[in-house]
């Protein structure tokens, strides 16, 4: 099912209860801004929180986010941006640092840097620490049901093979299609790939607080977020979110499928959680 078809969804009581276990348990995604400790202030007790790695910010906030989130008591999943480490001595001391939060799990990136350090991609990245040794005991990667703005397909698909044997999970980009999305995970499973997906899907979001995350990254980066996510800016920026929750329920339906092997949502709220928790706690209303 697209997510511009306008056909209503029926879901059955099985469905039902499988996508209120979604979104009663999802993981949130907050970028290193400088209102994501207020915006935290509106995460559940103890939430899972992915905290992105910006290039042009470089690595540094997102550690620094990452290790006061965990300090506040939430389990803190931060990303590591391969292209974004300058050397290893740098990679290191990210790892020492997360070490003594008693941070466990990351999210292995690639990453789009301008002027890349010594780490060419994920895998790249993954072998590094691997052979360094650190406290993380699991590294999740990215995949992309849609495709990616930079990198194509082939290598995309070469890539994902080569990581997963050393992953422990994939969090996926946006889905917006949900017969692509599906398609992709079937390809995935059938490459022998059987890793937990973590479905990314958005948060309502408004015109307001997506120009006030445009100010905080700058008009430059502002109009790359508006040309790596067309789809979110074109049909998620309207009164009410509807679609956004006929998308969520029409993902959420695909994990009756037990063999696509879905373990949950991954919510970008991109930084308006306040928004995000009230949305997301109304589709649960409406799935009781």
């Amino acid at each position: 099912m697209s997510f511009g078809k306008r056909r209503r969804l029926q879901l059955t009581d099985g469905a039902r209860a499988e996508i209120h276990r979604l979104l009663d348990d999802v993981r949130y995604e907050l970028l290193p801004l400088g209102n994501a400790l207020s915006q935290s202030d509106h995460l559940p007790v103890g939430a899972e929180v992915a905290v992105t790695a910006d290039p042009g910010l470089g690595m540094d906030p997102t550690i620094d986010l990452a290790v006061e989130l965990s300090r506040r008591g939430f389990v803190v999943i931060p990303h590591l941006a391969a292209q974004l480490f300058g050397d290893r001595d740098e990679l290191a001391a990210c790892l020492d640092e997360l070490g003594r939060a008693d941070i466990g799990r990351a999210l292995v990136v690639g990453g789009v840097a301008e002027s890349p350090g010594a780490f060419r991609d994920a895998g790249a990245l993954m072998d590094a620490i691997e052979d360094m040794g650190s406290s993380l005991h699991e590294i999740g990667i990215g995949g992309y049901p849609e495709g990616h703005h930079v990198i194509p397909q082939e290598p995309l698909d070469r890539s994902l093979v080569e990581k997963a044997s050393d992953a422990g999970w994939i969090t996926t980009q946006i889905c917006f299609d949900v017969d692509q999305t599906s398609e992709w995970i079937g390809i995935q499973r059938l490459r022998g790939i059987d890793l937990p997906i973590w479905l990314g899907i958005p948060a309502v979001a408004d015109i307001t607080g997506l120009m006030s995350l445009g100010m905080s990254v700058g008009v430059g980066r502002s109009l790359q977020f508006m040309f790596e996510h067309p789809r979110l800016v074109t049909r998620l920026l309207r009164p009410g979110g509807r679609k956004a929750s006929d998308l969520v329920l029409s993902l959420g339906n695909l994990a009756t499928d037990q063999s696509l092997g879905i373990a949950g949502f991954h919510l970008f709220t991109y930084n308006q959680v306040r928004a995000a928790e009230r949305w997301r706690r109304g589709v649960v209303a409406q799935l009781a």
